[in-house]
This record gives structure tokens, C-alpha cells and sequence, in this order.
């Protein structure tokens, strides 16, 4: 088959938005996406065009595509993270095999490029409900290391309100300067798996994107002092396909400082009954099953349950 690889292009946008309809048809992984949606994408600071994207065309058809983010995690690792998918019509061809080598060769390329002195992890996220990617990542010498859940809670049901902590109070998002809450957002989420601190240009990608919704996000405060964050998204795209009003919890934390005094439970308790007054019918999120079993708890006691589970493949 004779396929042009090339980086990805703002142009391809309408064709690659296309191509993610036909995947989603197949595999219901749950995701759809807008033209504004993968526009951002593109534009994330985390993705470099020319070394770090790839479509392959069949003519006018995209085939295939794949997306590297880098991660700069813990002292010394350099976490590379892909996302692809190859149209189920040129599936068991080997296209999904390429990709891999595609992903590893890019990867080291800008590993040795930019962060010479970090060791060099490969990551790829692989929904249950498509067997096949599974059994490429594993013939590709990837190994499980991390089990994502995502979780949803229909907003017909009671929601209890769960009172601010003594001395704290539950915010709007933009009620606080970005820097007090980019810096609990990063202890936060400090040494957690799968997560790091975020540049203040990063950071203004994620509050700037189109899915971000200010108004479906908050904060915990203390004094001045932000002691907890709730970041969400609404992806229209997502209403178009199934009918239902979803807001997505992007994350959800507490400074170290401040854990333990049910900070994530009245943050939580406050964003949905919020969500439920705005219109929306189902609020859901993901959560890393090895993680504190305190947050499992807490999403698990206000009524959120499994509903799509990821594995994360990785290869050192």
C-alpha cells in the first residue's frame, strides 16, 4: 500500500475530524471532538508539528495519524505519550505497527534533541473496548503499567451538599489570580503518577482551550490561599452524538497541605449540584485505579460508578 506519511497540518483539520467520526463508530471510546477541539490540539505547546505528528494518506484518505506529548516526570524521566488511530477500513495491515516504530524513532529523536539527560519512557493509553490496539502493544513490546478508569454520575439523581471545611469556602475559578492557581493546581498534583507541574504557558493552553468551561470550575480557598482546584470541560461534540449534556471533570485536587479535611468532597458536591442548575444531565471524570484510595472513595461516595476503563501501556 502506498501511503504519504507527513506531519499533520492546520489544513487537515476537516479530514482528520472525519477520520476520528469513523474510529469512534467502531471503537466507542467515548470521545468526539469538534474542528475547534482538534484545532487545540494542534496548538498545545506540548506538540511539536514537525517531529511529533504524523498522517498517512491513501490519496485524499487519512489512514492513520499519530500525536507525541512530552512530559518531563520526576528527576531524570522523559514521558512520551501517544495518541493514533488507524481508520477501520486499513486496519490489519500493518498500518498500527508503523505507527509504533513511527513513535519510537520520533520520540528518541527529540528525547536526544532536547533532554539528553532524561531516560526516555514510552506511554500509549489503549481503550478495553478495542482488543486489537491491545494486542499491538504487547507484540510491540509494550507492557501494562497503569489501569485509568473513567466515571460518570447521572445529575437526575440527589446530590448532597458537602459543606466547605472550617475556614475554607468553595470559589468561582476566576475568583483568584492564574498564578495562586496554577501553584496549588502543581502541589496538588505533585508526585502523582502519570502527572506533572505545568509551565505557565501550558497551563494558559488548558484555562484558553474552547472545552474549558470557567464556569464548571472551582476553587477551594482558605484566607488568600487556594487550597483546592476543580477544573472542567463541556465538549459540544459529545451532546451532538448522544443527546446528553455532559460536563467532564479534566481534575480535581488538594494541596498536600490541606488533604485530609474533605476538600475534594465539597468541591465536588458544589460543582454538581452547580452543573445540574446550568442544564447538564451527566457529569463524569477519570481516575487512576492505583492511585490514593481516598480519591477512588470519594467519587465512588457521591455517586459516580465505572463506566470505560483504559490501560496504560508503557515501554522504558
Amino acid at each position: 500500500m502506498d501511503l504519504l506519511w507527513r506531519p499533520l497540518r492546520s489544513s487537515d483539520v476537516p479530514v482528520w475530524a472525519d477520520f476520528l467520526g469513523q474510529v469512534e463508530a467502531v471503537d466507542h471510546k467515548g470521545e468526539n471532538y469538534s474542528l475547534t477541539d482538534l484545532r487545540d490540539q494542534l496548538a498545545d505547546p506540548r506538540v511539536d508539528l514537525e517531529a511529533a505528528t504524523v498522517a498517512a494518506f491513501d490519496g485524499s484518505d487519512l489512514a492513520g495519524y499519530g500525536i507525541i506529548r512530552f512530559r518531563p516526570e520526576a528527576a531524570a524521566t522523559l514521558v512520551a505519550g501517544m495518541e493514533g488511530a488507524v481508520a477501520p477500513r486499513y486496519r490489519r495491515r500493518g498500518l498500527g505497527q508503523r505507527l509504533v516504530e513511527w513513535f519510537a524513532q520520533q520520540a528518541a529523536l527529540v528525547q536526544r534533541r532536547d533532554y539528553p539527560d532524561r531516560t526516555l519512557e514510552l506511554r500509549v493509553h489503549a481503550s478495553e473496548r478495542n482488543e486489537g490496539q491491545a494486542a499491538l502493544m504487547a507484540a510491540t513490546g509494550f507492557d501494562p503499567v497503569r489501569w485509568l478508569l473513567d466515571m460518570e454520575r447521572r445529575l437526575d439523581n440527589d446530590i448532597d451538599l458537602v459543606a466547605a471545611p472550617d475556614g475554607m469556602s468553595v470559589v468561582p475559578f476566576d475568583s483568584r489570580p492564574a498564578e495562586a492557581v496554577l501553584k496549588a493546581r502543581n502541589d496538588a498534583f505533585s508526585g502523582q503518577w502519570g502527572n506533572s507541574s505545568l509551565s505557565p504557558e501550558v497551563w494558559h493552553g488548558l484555562v484558553t482551550a474552547s472545552a474549558f468551561r470557567p464556569e464548571l470550575s472551582f476553587l477551594a480557598t482558605e484566607g488568600e490561599r487556594v487550597t483546592g482546584v476543580l477544573l472542567a470541560h463541556y465538549y459540544p461534540a459529545d451532546t451532538e452524538v448522544t443527546g446528553v449534556k455532559e460536563a467532564w471533570i479534566h481534575s480535581l485536587g488538594t494541596i498536600r497541605a490541606a488533604r485530609g479535611r474533605g476538600v475534594a468532597s465539597a468541591l465536588l458536591s458544589h460543582a454538581l449540584a452547580a452543573y445540574r442548575a446550568l442544564g447538564y444531565e451527566r457529569a463524569s471524570l477519570s481516575v487512576d485505579s492505583a492511585g490514593p484510595a481516598a480519591a477512588l472513595r470519594v467519587y465512588e461516595q457521591t455517586g459516580f460508578a465505572i463506566a470505560h476503563r483504559w490501560t496504560v501501556f508503557g515501554r522504558g
